[in-house]
Formats: C-alpha cells, structure tokens, sequence
C-alpha cells in the first residue's frame, strides 16, 4: 500500500507570539534558518496489503505491515504429504498409511451410481466367472492365470480365447471397460454381427511391432476405422470402449482416462454373436489372432460412461497395495532389464511382458505355501522341473537372479533351484550341497562362490546371483556372502533355462520356490535390499517426498519421524508413554523386571554376558551350545536354541519374578520355532519360559509350546496344563504373551487374546534360576529362536500386549538422497546411515548418541566410508520417545552434516500379515518429518515487487527504509514495471532479478533523482538475512521536493 504525506514549512512564523518556534535569529524576511520554506511530498510502501506485491510465498511473509523472510520450514505434515509418490500407501487423516483396502477396487464401489447397469463383470481370479453370476465365459483353451492388476489376470497364450455370454453383447449403447498387459500381435475384443466375416462392431487389435492399437467398426453398409494409439509396452494400460446409439451413433476409445479415438458406426449395429476377448470373429473363430498378453478387470454396462467416470475407475484401479509385493514396474530396480519373471502364482506364465512362459513336467506343483503372492510352487525332489521359453542372451554382458526357496530336505547332492545354459551345459547354477547355499558360472573354468551357513532350514530365505562382468557376486537375504573374479561367455543365441533341476541332468530341488526372476543387469546390494525389504513381509509400501528445495545449500543436521506408536523399536529403561508416542496404551518400563534383546555379537558362557536392558541388571549367561545370529526379529541377533541338549540361558533367582504367592506376572517373547516335539497336552517340550518353586529345578510356571503345534501353560499350584486355541506356525517369527493378573492366566498370539483367561494361583519363585530356552539346562530345549524375551512384575494390558507386538510387527524405514537439481534428475542413489542403500534408518538407531558413532567404526575398512547392513552393531542405551537421528552420527556423509539443496526422503512401512486391529491388519502410519537446519531462516535473496507505481513529479530529495533484524536490504527501480534498473559505477544500468544487482539505500539516496524526474516509478526490494537471522522490511519511502510556500 502507498502512503502520501504533505510536509509543510513554517509558513513565515509571525515575531510576535510564536519566538518558540525558531530557535535561531530570524532573517530578515522573517524566516527561520535551517527550515524549508518548501512544502515536499513524502510517498511510501508500507506491505499492508499483500495482493500489491509479487513476491515467492514460499520464503516471503507479507502481512501485518512487513515483508520477511520466513523461517526455514523443514517439517513436513499435513498437507505436505498431499505432493509426492505413492505405492501401495495413501495420505489419509493427515498421516501417510498403507493401502490395503482392494475392495476399493471393485467398480461398484468406485462408480456406486452405476451399479444398477452393471451387466457384467469378470475379475479373472482363476476362472471366468461373471460377478454377476448369470455371464460366466467359456474358453476355446483355459487361459492360464497371473498376477494382474487388481488380483490375478488371465492370460491370453496359445489357443486361450474368452467367449462371454451373448445377452452381455447385445447392447445398443454400452461401456467395455479392461486392463491390458499386452502381448504378442492379435485381436484383442471382437464384438460379432453376424458370421460374416466383415461384420463385426467394435473390433480391437494390437500390433507387438508398432506397440500400436487400432479400433475400427464394420456393418452392413460399410466399416469405418477410427485409428490407432500407441499403448506402453510392460507396463498395464487401462482401455474403455463405449457406444452411444442416440442422438448419434458413436463409438469412443479411451485410453488410461483420456478420450483418445472416437467415431461413427452404423445403426442397430449389433449382432447375435457374443463379445470374444483373444480372439476374431468371422465364419469361424481364429483363435491363432490371438494377441497374447493379459486381460483384468472387464467390465460391462448397458450405458456410455462419462469420460470422467471412465477416468476414476482408471485412478482407483491403478493403485497398487501393500499386499502385492511382487515384483513391479512402479518400484522394482531395473523393472524393464527384467527378461524373465515366473511368479509362479498358480501358473508358470512370465510376467515381465518378454512372453518367456513356462512349462512343467514330474512332481512340481502348486501351494499356498508361499512367500508372495498367493501360490507358490513345490518340486518333489525326484523329477519336478519348470522349463520356461529359451532366454536370448546374445547381446548380454551381464546378468542377475532372484528367487525366494523354502526347504528341509538334506539337499546334499547338488541340488539345482535354477540352471541356465548358454552353451548346452550347466553353465550358471544356483545349488545346494550339504545344506549350503552356491552360487556358480563355469565356461570351462569353474567359478563358484559358497555360503557359509545352512539354509535348508524350512524358512524362506531370499537369493540373488548376480555377474557384472568381471565379478561374481551372492547374495542371501540381501546380505553380500562373497564377491570373486569370474568370466562367463554370453556369446549363444539363446539361454536355456531350468528351475527346480541341472540343465542335461538331474540333481532335483526338493521344496518350495517364489518369485524367480533374471535380469540382463547386474543388481547393486542396493538394488537386492530394496527387492528383499519389499518381499520379505505379508504387506510392504512406501511414499517419496517431492524433491525439496531449501533455496540455497545448506547443512542439515539431524532427522525425526513423528508417529503414534513405537515401530522397529526395542525396549527403553526410561519412562515411554503418551507423552512419546500419541496413540501408546501405558509405560511398559513400569514394573518391567527384565528386558533382554538378545544384541550381544556372541555368547560363550561367561557369566552376565546376556545384557538385562531394564537396568535392574538382572543379566544372564548361556549354556550348551546357544549362539546368536543376525536375523532376529529386531536388531541383529536372538537366541537360537536346539542344536545341544543343555541349550538354555540362565537368569536370575526365580523369585525375583514370583516374590510372593498369586503376585501378577506377564512374559512377552518373539518366537521361531523350527520344531515341536510334544505331541499331547500334558508335556510342554519346547520350553521357552521356566520358573521354579525351589533351590533345586522344580517347575512353578512353565510358558511353552506342546500338543504338536500350540502356545501351553504349566502351573504347578493347581497342577494343570492349558493351551492355546490357534497354532503356532513353525519357522515364522510369532509373538507370544501371558499375563497372570493374580487369579488367572491370560495367553495372547500375535498381540490378540488366545481363548479365555485360565483360573489358578502362581506359587511363590525358588531360589532356583529362570531358565530360558529350557527346564533345567538339561533337558526341554526350545528348538528354533527367541528373541526380544521380556518380564514385568504386573499384569500388563491387553492393549499394552499389542503395542508390544506392534513394536517389532510394523516397521517403518527411512532413507534419503541429496539431488543436484529440482527434479533430480541424476537419480543419485537412496542411502541410509551406513552411507549407501543398503541401511536404512529407523527406531532401531534410537539409541544414546555417545555410542551411535562406535556402530560404525569397524565399517569401510577398505576406504569406501560405506557401512553395510550386515556389519553394523547396535549399541548404546534405547532412547526415550521418538527418534531424532543426528547426521554426524552416520557415514551418510562421514560423521558430517548432509549438505544439500535440493533432496528427497522416503518411507518404507511394512507389516507382518495380522488380524490384530479389530480384526483387521495393524498398519503402521506416519503423521510427520522433521530436518534439523543450520540456519532458521532462509538465506536466500528473495524480492518483493510492487505491483503498482507512485507517480513522481518533483525532484527526490530523500530516500528512506524501516528495517527490523540483523540484514540488508536492496532495490531496483522501474519506470514500466518490466525494465527494472540498478546504480552502477556512476549510472543506472539494466538489471536482472539478483540481488547481486541491486542497491541499498544508502547508495542511491542521492542519485534516484538521476533515474527519474517525472513519471510512474515501481520498486523492487531483496530481503538478505544474516547468518540465518530475521529479515523484516516495513516500509520504503521516497520524499519529494514541492513547491516554494
């Protein structure tokens, strides 16, 4: 806003009365010394009204009468979420969540409205099922079923065609809506008139060579071909055909949303003949047009659907969900080097686009049993093979292979879970002897890198080989066992390919195989991890943040998320409610007796080595052989029990858990079981908790498994067992509890109430120790791992038992990228605090930070400053509340502060499969980001251009600012509001919007008046903080002299 002032003289002051007024000798025309004897025009801006102005309001506040410079937002919240990319998550109540509603998908839930003129609906999940229930296709050859893009897809491959039924086809005005993956050249929809081989409305065929799709109609009197759009190879394209009768007759293609093709048809075109998907109609149907690929989601409605209806079935239906971890163009490293995928989810078709489907033979089928997806396949170990379509290698300098196994057997003879052979050999293979993972390439010359522990364990575990050329590299479970030279030839035109069994040989797998993939690529450690992370549990997502642009480069210091609870984080001996996280039912350091993580890098046996975290200091040692290992259900190690009779560990008296008859107890421990031996209720073999009544091994209380496979109780007081209504699952991490409240005893599985609450009493503890993994360190060894075990000398809650699960069960995971411009467009690598894209950070690094730089001072031996996930060790005491990890902690960027402009953060959630949230899945959420900044405020030049001039017409005598804050401020001038000009070596010269440009007040007090005599002049001023410090700009002005008075 302009403010204009009159500035008046003392108009000939009279001598008599008013001597006060001038302090000096008056002269002799009766005027005062030293006072203008003019009248001046003093006009100013004065930021009252921020539509005035042009200014960035990302790092200007125009309001309350002042231009400054904001303070540096780094805390993103809220709506900040609503910017970025999404897979498998939303922004929902302010929190980033996971999506896992696929109901949301259905299109009556999507187009509720339209729900009436729904005529039929075919999801393809295994079979050709109308939803509606009076439509269901037929199949000249049964498609074959894939992951698809809400579900399972069919897939269209050799003779497969769909006929549907007819009274869905005779429709005058009509909606065919689908999702195609495509495939080889072929018709992709036929809708039929007659048998006639010209008559036909509409008809949709694909060309694999051009990647186009033509659309065209034919009738009685004539056809007419409306065009072709190209469609996105490997990738699903959303196509809607619709046809209106009236007022006009026309038929419009829509491709992902958008009105793409359209054109006129003849009248009552419609036919007899029913739509046919795969497929041509003429005098017979011709199944060789078929196109290949795979059809999802048609639907059909007896209407023409909006443009804009067409557009949200194609949004809601192209989110992915946490659920659907199988390998993907939207986040998979290297998604188009792919050139071979075999989900094997029911089928053995690829799913890459590449068309190297599969076919078996011997004992190999299909299970439920998997790892992702919802099939998996099982070899017998005797003849079960896959074989899919040979590999054209010719032109490859590299490859890489993943796949997930799952086995028991002995695996002692070579046992081959892929081979591939380029020259008639078995000449790249994946194999077990003895138990052992190997991974090898032979081109006369053997190369093979061995692991170095046994896998064949019946757990799932995750392997990649990967060849970069010169080096050969194994992975398992994304950890790197070893890297050698290697040479291999790719030199043969096609690379024959064998899953579950030795090219030219036998040496079969026996178990379970998932999500086989090769690409033409050699995989980074980064690459695999992302792959594993995301495969590794029931549900995995995540969510990119735009790319933040701090303005200049500076130094962040430090990083927090903010959410309601506790994920990925152990125990804390402080005080953690809901004063640390939101939604936290109570204090779980109240009461807490013991807490051991099971972290230590090994045991041997001495006394007090097994760290008590709940610092009463109740440690304990191991006998037997129990070791510790790296994949416990947090941090790096759990006790892994079985392999000796006396594996156990021993605590402390057990009447530091049981000082007194009935007094309240409850246990949490995470538990892998491998075995159970008991099979009857009234024998717990596998003991995982053990109190005793008295000097000698006596049991009091027993927490175990038994009766084959469940969760059981001992208690000596009553003499009575009881167990657990649901399973527990072998060689799956599994959360167990028990809480004794004084009168009975409740179990919990997976953070939900296991049956009713068992009455009894609880004898008072001995001075006999507790036993973990045992009775009496002689006998009931626990077979399988433990980790995270846990007493309190209360009955905890039950909600506090899901928190507990929730803890180690959602898991969230950050990295962070620093870019060198506003799309990073460099696409630099994500790293976490190991200094690569191996770590990730999370609550696990929540720890006191005297200690966090010791986790990484044995990594980067070889110089690299690169810290991988495998070799970090975590220490220091679990901190209270959320975390906030300190950059200079971390090999991010060396123990130093990240110095970036521009960069990027992303968050990855994962949740074991549950039904633990009301009988829904308990999902992690994130409400907030918060980075720590060197400065405050931005450092930054920003300018605030009036919009509007003042008009001068009197010489400018002065010039004048009101600044607040430790900063300068400078300015250009204009007399068009375009051209803007600076003082410079004694004249105005042409600017451009820098601040480097411009002039502070003092330099061009005196010289404004050569830039304008008369006219419009417009303003620009740069607000410039001082190391970060306030920038406040509250008025400008310009005086001008007037006329004489």
């Amino acid at each position: 806003m302009l403010s204009l002032n009159l500035v008046s003289c003392l108009d000939k002051i009279p001598l008599i009365g008013n001597d006060d007024f001038c302090p000096y000798t008056r002269l002799e025309d009766g005027n005062c010394p030293g006072v203008s004897n003019t009248n001046t025009i003093k006009v100013s801006w004065d930021f009252t009204d921020s539509l005035a102005y042009s200014f960035d309001s990302n790092v200007v506040d125009l309001s309350s009468g002042r231009a400054a410079l904001k303070e540096l937002d780094t805390t993103y919240k809220g709506s900040d979420f609503l910017e970025g990319s999404y897979l498998a998550t939303k922004y929902s109540n302010e929190l980033i969540q996971m999506r896992v509603d696929t109901d949301a998908t259905h299109v009556n839930t999507i187009l509720p409205g339209k729900s009436e003129d729904l005529r039929a609906y075919w999801r393809f999940e295994g079979d050709l099922k109308d939803e509606k229930g009076i439509r269901n296709g037929t199949s000249g050859a049964p498609p074959s079923y894939a992951q698809g893009k809400v579900g399972q897809a069919a897939s269209l491959n050799s003779s497969s065609y769909v006929e549907l039924e007819s009274s869905a086809s005779r429709l005058l005005n009509y909606t065919i809506s689908f999702w195609y993956y495509p495939g080889e050249s072929g018709t992709l929809l036929h809708r039929g008139r007659s048998n006639g081989g010209c008559h036909y409305n509409p008809k949709l065929t694909y060309n694999d060579a051009s990647g186009k799709l033509s659309f065209s109609s034919s009738g009685c009197s004539g056809s007419g071909n409306h065009g072709e759009v190209n469609l996105t190879r490997d990738r699903w394209n959303h196509i809607v055909v619709t046809r209106t009768d009236s007022p006009a007759t026309k038929q419009t293609l829509y491709l992902n949303g958008v009105e793409v093709l359209s054109g006129s048809v003849e009248t009552n075109n419609y036919g007899s003949l029913k739509f046919l998907l795969g497929s041509n109609y003429a005098s017979s149907k011709y199944p060789d047009e078929m196109p290949g690929g795979f059809i999802d989601e048609l639907a059909v409605w007896n209407l023409a659907l909006t443009e804009e209806e067409t557009l949200e079935i194609y949004e809601a239906q192209s989110v992915f969900y946490a659920e659907e971890t199988g390998l993907s163009h939207a986040w998979t490293p290297h998604w188009n080097d792919i050139e071979g995928y075999w989900k094997l989810d029911g089928n053995y078709g690829d799913s890459s686009g590449k068309r190297k489907h599969a076919s078996s033979s011997g004992g190999v089928s299909f299970t439920s049993t998997s790892k992702v997806g919802g099939q998996a396949a099982i070899f017998n170990g005797v003849d079960g093979k896959i074989e899919p379509e040979a590999l054209d290698i010719t032109a490859w300098t590299q490859l890489s292979t993943c796949a997930w196994y799952n086995s028991s057997a002995s695996l002692i003879n070579y046992n081959r879970l892929l081979s591939l052979s380029h020259s008639g050999g078995d000449d790249l293979r994946i194999y077990f002897q003895n138990g052992i993972l190997h991974f090898s390439v032979d081109d006369g010359t053997a190369y093979t890198i061995n692991d170095s522990v046994i896998s064949n364990d019946g757990n799932w575990h995750h392997v990649c080989g990967t060849f970069d050329g010169s080096k050969l590299s194994l992975y398992r479970n994304s950890l790197l066992i070893d890297t050698i030279p290697a040479s291999f030839n790719f030199s043969s035109a096609n690379g024959d390919v064998v899953i579950g069994k030795k090219f030219g040989g036998s040496n079969f797998f026996d178990g379970y195989a998932d999500d086989v993939s090769i690409f033409k690529v050699s995989l980074t450690n980064a690459d695999i991890t992302r792959i594993y992370n995301n495969q590794k549990q029931k549900y995995g997502a995540n969510y990119e943040s735009p790319v933040i642009d701090l303005k200049s480069t500076r130094n962040l210091l430090s990083f927090s998320g903010v959410t309601d609870l506790a994920y990925m984080k152990e125990l804390t001996e402080r005080s953690e409610d809901i004063t640390s996280y939101s939604a936290m039912s109570g204090d779980l350091t109240t009461d807490l007796i013991a807490y051991w993580p099971m972290n230590e890098a090994s045991w041997s046996g001495i006394k007090d080595e097994i760290r008590d975290q709940s610092g009463n200091a109740n440690h304990a040692y191991r006998t037997g052989s129990v070791s510790t290992q790296s994949n416990g259900i947090l941090n790096r190690s759990s006790g892994n029990f079985g392999s000796a009779a006396n594996d156990s560990i021993i605590t402390v008296s057990s009447d530091v858990f049981v000082p007194s008859d009935n007094h309240p107890i409850s246990a949490s421990v995470w538990i892998q079981p491998t075995k159970i031996v008991s099979t009857t209720n009234t024998n717990i073999s596998n003991r995982i908790i053990t109190i005793h009544k008295a000097s000698s091994a006596a049991s009091s209380f027993v927490l175990g498994l038994g009766n084959t496979d469940k969760l059981m109780v001992y208690n000596d007081k009553t003499s009575s067992f009881f167990e657990s209504t649901n399973s527990i699952a072998l060689h799956e991490w599994t959360h167990v509890a028990m809480v004794y409240n004084g009168s009975c005893f409740q179990l919990f599985i997976n953070g939900n109430p296991d049956g009713s609450c068992h009455g009894g009493g609880l004898g008072v503890g001995g001075s006999f120790p507790m036993r973990i993994g045992s009775y009496d360190s002689i006998s009931y060894a626990f077979k399988g791992s433990i980790d995270e075990v846990a007493v309190w000398g209360r009955a905890i809650s039950n909600n506090e038992v899901k928190d507990l699960y929730r803890r180690a069960a959602n898991r969230i995971r950050y990295q962070l990228r620093v870019c060198s411009d506003e799309t990073c467009s460099l696409s630099p690598e994500w790293k976490g605090p190991g200094g690569d894209g191996t770590t990730y950070f999370s609550e696990l690094y929540n720890r006191s930070s005297a200690n966090l730089s010791s986790m990484f001072t044995s990594c980067g031996s070889g110089g690299d400053k690169i810290c991988s996930s495998q070799e970090i060790y975590l220490e220091g005491q679990v901190m209270e509340g959320g975390n906030k990890f300190k950059f200079t902690d971390s090999l991010l960027n060396n123990y130093t502060p990240v110095q970036a402009r521009y960069f990027q953060y992303r968050v990855l959630l994962e949740a074991e499969e549950n039904t633990s949230c009301s009988s829904e899945a308990c999902l992690p959420s994130l409400s907030t980001v918060i980075f720590e900044a060197s400065n405050k405020y931005y450092d930054v030049s920003p300018s605030v251009t009036a919009n509007s001039s003042v008009t001068v017409t009197d010489e400018i005598v002065k010039v004048e600012e009101t600044v607040v804050g430790s900063c300068s401020v400078k300015y250009q001038f204009s007399k068009d509001g375009v051209s803007f000009y600076y003082y410079s070596a004694g004249t105005w010269v042409a600017a451009s919007d820098d601040a480097s440009q411009a002039n502070t007040v003092s330099q061009i007090s005196s010289n404004l008046k050569d830039f304008i005599s008369q006219g419009p002049l417009y303003m620009r001023a740069y607000l410039t903080g001082n190391n970060g410090q306030s920038c406040e700009l509250h008025e400008f002005s310009i005086t001008q002299e007037g006329e004489e008075s």
